[in-house]
């Protein structure tokens, strides 16, 4: 009887072993849940989240799905790997920055991901007067064709050069502004820029036009897509030629 013992134990020991081999692949593939939160110009994140489109796509995939109302979706049976996920809607844009890879471990936990988008703006700036210094720009802005109360908050994007043609696509230099809150009377407000090239700006005035931009945007790595509709452009003296 004792020399039938190893045989069956050498014969379980196989058995699990071709188990083991046969659950293995199963653990390779796994379901990927997210949510995207989508946010209006004035930061309120929207009732309706159903259809916002999200992308997947690795070297050997490309797919995409649907959000439901709550901006839940789901990719499920993903094979382990890297993934990039972009969620898009019409007039949003995400954050910037590189779109980031997702490492997809598969198995029986889901990965996890969430991502916001927020609303290119609907309404347009003017400008209505500037005050340049070396490294620093402050500007008195209009709000326009505004839905509703301009909020404390808001980002903007402004750009200069020394021909009137500047825009987000002819610029000698540029840089994301901040508009601190209502100042003084009827919707202006002051906006902050940070700004050290200008004073290479040999031409007699300086041209400087300012977007409205989309949450999310930054300093210096930011999406076009992101603005809104563009200010006139306002010229003024170049200070920095009498210095």
């Amino acid at each position: 009887m004792k020399r039938l013992i190893y045989p069956y134990i050498l014969f379980l020991l196989l058995l699990t072993t071709g188990a083991c081999e046969k659950e293995d692949p199963g653990l390779l593939t796994g379901d990927i849940l997210g949510q995207v939160t989508v946010f209006d110009q004035d930061q309120y994140v929207l009732e309706d989240l159903t259809n916002v489109m999200v992308e997947l796509e690795s070297e050997n995939l490309r797919t995409e799905t649907a959000t439901n109302a709550s901006g839940i979706f789901a990719f499920l049976g993903v094979d382990y790997g890297n993934y990039i996920i972009s969620p898009r809607k019409e007039g949003y844009v995400p954050s910037s920055g590189p779109k980031e890879s997702v490492h997809h471990l598969g198995g029986y936990n889901p990965t996890r991901v969430s991502y916001r988008l927020y609303e290119i703006p609907r309404f347009r700036l003017e400008i209505d007067s500037v005050r340049l210094e070396r490294g620093t720009s402050l500007l008195w802005l209009k709000f326009e064709d505004w839905n509703g109360e301009p909020k404390y908050w808001y980002y903007c994007r402004c750009f200069f050069s020394g021909s009137p043609e500047v825009s987000k696509d002819a610029f000698f230099t540029q840089s994301q502004g901040w508009l601190y809150g209502l100042w003084i009377e009827n919707d202006h407000y002051e906006a902050f820029v940070e700004n050290y090239w200008l004073n290479s700006i040999e031409s007699d005035s300086i041209y400087i036009r300012v977007y409205p931009e989309a949450w999310g945007q930054q300093l210096y790595t930011y999406s076009v897509e992101s603005l809104g509709q563009a200010s006139r452009v306002l010229a003024v003296k170049n200070p920095f030629l009498e210095q």
